[in-house]
């Protein structure tokens, strides 16, 4: 298999009709079919949130009260006092953090996913490198205090980046399942589609909030020039699945756009790491 597609295998979840392994192009697709795919990237990204930034984090910070047993009591930057268990707490870290950075996760997966390998674990890896490089200014920064309180500063820098990139590689394992078990359906459907509207309205401007706002990230200053990068490899991802719609696309995209969005990704990439890696060294 080469690339985000097999060559004797339609795109995931949708049609799988094909005049031979050799001529790959395919049918045109449903659009009911493309929207649970699309719906299934994004519930992956939404539950991969959830538990990974949301829970996780109350898992890091846990991590962090045993670590830290001198400081028990002292406020955080967010208020919350350290090694105190609270059932508001939690609730907020699952609903803001895990529900909030899931709906970026599952926005970015869906633009992303089509440009990263197709064989597990080669995808999952991938999936959580980049997380990590493009998300991890959201939890890791020099501005937060808390990083400078809670020792060892390395580790705790480690933890929360670990968190982000987990939950990229949550997103790559739940897609596929989460495509096989959403119904097929009109009524269905159109829930789905519902939802895409709301979910992807909210998730492009929390995206775009997140890369551009320093207020919305918490942090000196985000990766901005990462963002139009990340655009143009959500416009190769849309001329993807319009090629779906019309037939008129190869199960394997086009060389050069895979070039495009390969080259893209890889720039947006780099920018937001190298930003990290100025965070990381404020910290440590």
């Amino acid at each position: 298999m080469k690339g985000g597609h097999g060559q004797a295998a339609a795109a995931p979840g949708l049609s799988s009709a094909q005049k031979s392994p050799v001529d790959t192009r395919t049918e045109p697709a449903a659009p009911s079919d493309l929207v649970r795919y699309i719906f299934a990237g994004g519930l992956a990204g939404v539950v991969a949130g959830v538990l990974f930034l949301g829970a996780g984090s109350r898992l890091v910070m846990r991590i962090s009260a045993l670590l830290n047993r001198d400081d028990r009591g002292i406020l955080t930057e967010n208020g919350n006092r350290i090694g105190e268990l609270t059932v508001g707490g939690t609730l907020g870290l699952l609903l803001f953090v895990g529900l909030v950075g899931g709906l970026v996760a599952g926005t970015l997966w869906v633009i992303v996913r089509e440009w990263l390998p197709n064989r597990d674990p080669e995808r999952v890896v991938a999936a959580g490198v980049v997380a990590a490089l493009l998300g991890s200014f959201l939890v890791v920064s020099s501005a937060n205090g808390d990083f400078g309180l809670l020792e060892p500063r390395a580790l705790h820098v480690a933890m929360f980046i670990a968190l982000v990139g987990l939950t990229g590689s949550g997103a790559a394992l739940l897609d596929r399942p989460a495509a096989s078990v959403l119904r097929a359906g009109r009524k269905s459907t159109l829930i789905m589609a519902l939802l895409l509207v709301v979910g992807g309205v909210f998730g492009v401007a929390l995206v775009t909030q997140a890369f551009l706002s320093e207020e919305f990230c918490a942090c000196p200053g985000p990766p901005r020039l990462a963002l139009p990068f990340i655009g143009l490899t959500a416009l190769a991802t849309l001329l993807l699945w319009a090629g779906w719609l019309t037939g008129r696309a190869d199960v394997v995209p086009a060389p050069w756009l895979r070039s495009l969005a390969t080259a893209a990704l890889l720039g947006a990439c780099a920018i937001a790491g190298i930003d990290l890696i100025g965070e990381i060294r404020e910290i440590v």
